[in-house]
C-alpha cells in the first residue's frame, strides 16, 4: 500500500480496475498489477468534474524534473495499449507509471523526480472521453 492516498476519477478507476484484474502471465506485470490494485483499493474516487486540475490522471501530459541533475522530461501517462517510448507515452503498468498516477504538481516521485508541471489533464480540458 502507498503511504499516501491518491485521488482518481471514477472513469479511470473503472478502466484501471479492469486492467488490474486481467490475467497476464508475466511476473513483473502481475506485481505491478498488484500495486495498482492496492492503490485503487485505497483511492479517493471522484467524478471527472471534481478532480483537482493539479492531479495526474490517465492520459495526462506532465513535465518532470530530476532534482539531482536538473533535467526535465515530458511524458504522457497512458494505458498499456497506447504506450510508445518514442513519443514519451509511458504505460501505467511500469514502475514509474504506477508511481505517477494520482500525484500532484510539486510532489516528489522516487526520491529525486518531481512533478514540475501538468501540461495537459483531460478532465481540466473537458476531454472526458479519454
Amino acid at each position: 500500500m502507498l503511504s499516501e492516498k491518491i485521488t482518481i476519477t471514477a472513469y479511470d478507476y473503472m478502466r484501471l480496475r479492469a486492467l488490474a484484474n486481467l490475467e497476464v502471465v508475466k511476473i513483473d506485470i502481475n506485481y505491478l498489477k498488484k500495486i495498482l490494485s492496492d492503490m485503487l483499493d485505497d483511492a479517493d474516487i471522484v467524478s471527472p468534474w471534481e478532480i483537482p486540475p493539479d492531479v495526474v490522471t490517465m492520459n495526462s501530459k506532465v513535465q518532470l524534473k530530476n532534482s539531482k541533475t536538473q533535467e526535465c522530461m515530458i511524458i504522457s501517462l497512458v494505458f498499456p495499449t497506447d504506450a510508445d517510448n518514442k513519443n514519451n507515452k509511458l504505460s501505467i503498468l511500469t514502475p514509474f507509471g504506477v508511481s505517477l498516477l494520482g500525484r500532484k504538481v510539486g510532489q516528489q516521485i522516487r526520491t529525486q523526480v518531481k512533478v514540475e508541471k501538468l501540461l495537459y489533464q483531460p478532465e481540466a480540458a473537458g476531454d472526458f472521453h479519454l
